[in-house]
């Protein structure tokens, strides 16, 4: 079996490559059609794009609706744009974005239609906030969404919505941040060089008021998105034991654990191999080629016992037994500390304590996912070195959340008591209490600042900050050893990416497909705010 899950990981991963190159191909040529439209002449798009025979190879109906609103974006004809996508966004909506992944069988030809089209959302996503469109930005979040579930294509379909709504909700956040930065220059509040003590207090007021503001619309535009992210989150499953939140179900999944654990939950038997070949296969398949090939290692146990004998449906075996081992396959890191730091790991009849730690931290995942918009705001104002709106944005958060986290402590010290294990994975990101991340994107921030104050060798009062958070985190390490701490495998991806920008000679291609921010005046963020708000009014109120 585990033989068998190698050869397929490695056939999956070929093809995996192969996609991935053939989208990279196809989106370089959709970017440079979309460059060649910008610099022709406007009247010369029909023929221009009539002329290439490439785009009416693949996404015929919404290909050149896209190669005409990158050409508008790239040139900057903000007007053209706002024109045409109406247009684009009927050609698309019909579309589906979902697609089976190869590990269900997926075909390799609709994932590479369905990521190339993707693409194309992300880059818009991207590119419309920068050029002033926000209240289309919004709409266009929305309409992915709607995309996805209008467009269904069966269980196991893979979304990567998540990843168009960050893209577009960044780009948003940074429009509007810097919109405003502009605003407070225009407006002569920026302290003035060399000013004097007795302005210094003036100045204080201004950055705090202005601060306010800033976070005023941030609150309008993540209440506005909050709708389709919640929307969205509703029809996703995070983790298979979602299912066994219900108390009837989860009671039956522990009577079948105590009764038929052994061997089919023990160590020697979830290894991961096995494991996701078995699941590959589907259990209930497993279990009959077991019982027909009469495994001596099986066929004495009571599960197998019971099944050939009838008292146990093979239908009902498979449901709880494919639960439980995707369970593992999703939280193999939690497994692992599982199996090292406790006893009851030896026994596949206890294996339900362990879930039931993952349940909790199951819905703790659910509150931190809702919570992801929020973090992501949080992230840009730090980048964009606003500490003042950032730490207000933190303080906000906590006095929201500060009572559910306690709730969440309190789970986690219940269950450590009842089952005499503390199981560190989970503990810790509990112990987050949903702010941590935050904590994280500030010490990241940090990071570029101290490196170059390092190499000019002087002072650093970044380099500092970063020491003192740092300093504060070491106090509770984190895990069982295994795993090096999330906040330090942070800093060290942040080094790395910093470090590999300036050292390397190659292109980057994300630098080459940003364009710049065109500022809003403060009515004009208050019309396309009102605008999105009043188009999110179409989706069910939700907490």
């Amino acid at each position: 079996m585990r033989s068998y899950d190698r050869s397929r990981v490695i056939r999956d991963s070929l093809m995996e490559r192969i996609i991935n190159t053939a989208v990279e191909m196809s989106d370089a040529r959709r970017l440079i059609s979309s460059v060649v439209v910008s610099l022709s002449d406007r009247n010369d798009h029909e023929q221009i794009i009539a002329d290439d025979d490439a785009i009416t190879m693949e996404l015929a109906e919404d290909d050149a609706g896209a190669i005409r609103m990158f050409g508008a974006m790239i040139a900057g004809d903000v007007q053209t744009a706002r024109q045409q996508f109406p247009e684009f966004v009927d050609a698309i909506q019909t579309k589906s974005l979902l697609y089976i992944p190869l590990s269900r069988g997926g075909d390799p030809v609709k994932i590479y239609v369905a990521r190339l089209r993707q693409r194309v959302l992300r880059h818009l996503l991207h590119w419309l906030p920068r050029r002033g469109l926000i209240a289309e930005a919004c709409r266009l979040v929305e309409t992915a969404r709607q995309m996805e579930q209008s467009n269904p294509i069966g269980i196991g379909a893979v979304t990567e919505f998540d990843g168009m709504f960050q893209v577009g909700f960044r780009s948003l956040v940074a429009s509007i941040v810097e919109s405003s930065r502009c605003s407070v220059l225009d407006a002569g509040k920026a302290p003035a060089k060399g000013a004097g003590e007795d302005n210094g207090e003036d100045n204080n007021d201004h950055d705090a008021k202005d601060a306010e503001a800033l976070i005023a619309l941030l609150e309008r535009l993540t209440e506005t998105m909050l709708a389709s992210w919640l929307a969205h989150s509703q029809t996703l499953r995070l983790s298979p034991l979602e299912i066994v939140t219900d108390p009837k179900k989860w009671d039956q999944m522990v009577d079948f654990i105590k009764r038929y654990g052994d061997p089919v939950f023990t160590q020697t038997f979830l290894q991961l191999g096995n494991v996701r070949a078995i699941l590959h296969q589907g259990v209930g398949q497993w279990i009959e080629r077991a019982i027909a090939a009469e495994d001596e290692h099986f066929e004495q146990t009571r599960l197998f016992r019971d099944i050939e004998s009838g008292v146990l449906p093979i239908e009902y075996a498979e449901r709880w037994m494919t639960l439980v081992y995707e369970s593992l396959i999703d939280h193999h890191a939690e497994y692992l500390d599982y199996n090292s730091t406790t006893t009851q790991s030896d026994r596949g009849d206890l294996v339900y304590m362990f879930l039931d730690f993952l349940r909790l931290r199951v819905r703790y995942e659910r509150i931190a996912w809702n919570l992801k918009p929020v973090m992501w705001a949080h992230e840009v104002l730090v980048r964009c070195g606003l500490e003042g709106p950032a730490m207000m944005w933190r303080r906000s958060l906590h006095q929201r959340i500060g009572a559910e986290a306690d709730i969440y402590a309190k789970k986690l010290k219940q269950l450590q008591q009842t089952y005499a294990m503390r199981m560190p994975t989970v503990a810790d990101r509990i112990s987050e209490r949903f702010i941590q991340p935050m904590t994280i994107d500030r010490m990241r921030a940090l990071v570029g600042p101290a490196m170059r104050d390092a190499e000019a060798n002087k002072y650093s009062d970044a380099f500092d900050l970063l020491e003192q958070e740092a300093a504060l985190l070491t106090r509770h390490p984190s895990g069982v050893g295994l795993d090096v701490p999330a906040w330090l495998e942070a800093l060290e991806e942040e080094v790395e990416q910093l470090t590999r920008r300036r050292a390397s000679s190659e292109i980057d291609p994300l630098f080459l497909m940003t364009i710049p921010i065109v500022p809003l005046t403060a009515s004009d963020l208050e019309d396309h705010l009102r605008r999105a708000k009043n188009q999110g009014r179409r989706l069910p109120h939700m907490r």
